[in-house]
């Protein structure tokens, strides 16, 4: 009697922890997902930054060019 008692709680044990290894495969396919986001919206801080910090390289040496006696 006790054998089956054993048998059954094993069962019992391998079927959970088959559905925790299903959870976290899908928890692992969700941070993946998350993860492949971010570096995205990463990606794109950093173009829109650079771009930013060209824009003024160029406009500051425009304007240290420029001869603002002629303007006036």
């Amino acid at each position: 009697m006790e054998m089956m008692d054993t048998q059954a709680r094993i069962a019992v044990l391998e079927h959970e922890i088959k559905d925790v290894k299903k959870d976290i495969e899908q928890l692992s396919d969700k941070v993946d997902c998350n993860h492949k986001e971010i570096v995205k919206k990463i990606g794109e801080i950093e173009k829109f930054r650079w771009m930013m910090i060209g824009g003024s390289v160029i406009i500051g040496y425009v304007i240290g060019h420029l001869k603002l006696e002629r303007l006036f």
